[in-house]
């Protein structure tokens, strides 16, 4: 059993990507919290669809395949986290610019 149990782990380490542990590349791209729109997507939706300012996609979110209601509530609470997150962020920028005027 021992033997392999050790073959299982040396197994289990070889699989670990080379990455693990390496500082991960740049972004492509950053946005602002408060630049973005995020919305569900009306034909699925476990799939939240982020819009910058602009109204260019910033990107597509997904929290799974779309096949079981637990990913549609968890969007839900995703899109609730990122609008108070959002509000957030704007009444941090409108203390900011108040502090910077006084």
């Amino acid at each position: 059993k021992a033997a392999a149990a050790a073959a299982a782990a040396a197994a289990l380490a070889a699989s670990v990507p080379a990455t693990v542990g390496r500082r991960r590349p740049a972004p492509l791209r950053r946005y602002p919290l408060s630049d973005l729109r995020v919305a569900l997507d009306l034909d699925m939706p476990s799939m939240l669809v982020c819009h910058a300012v602009d109204g260019k996609l910033a990107m597509l979110l997904r929290s799974g395949p779309g096949i079981a209601w637990e990913e549609v509530a968890a969007s839900k609470l995703w899109l609730r986290m990122f609008a108070q997150a959002s509000r957030s962020a704007c009444s941090g920028q409108r203390l900011q610019r108040r502090e910077l005027a006084s």
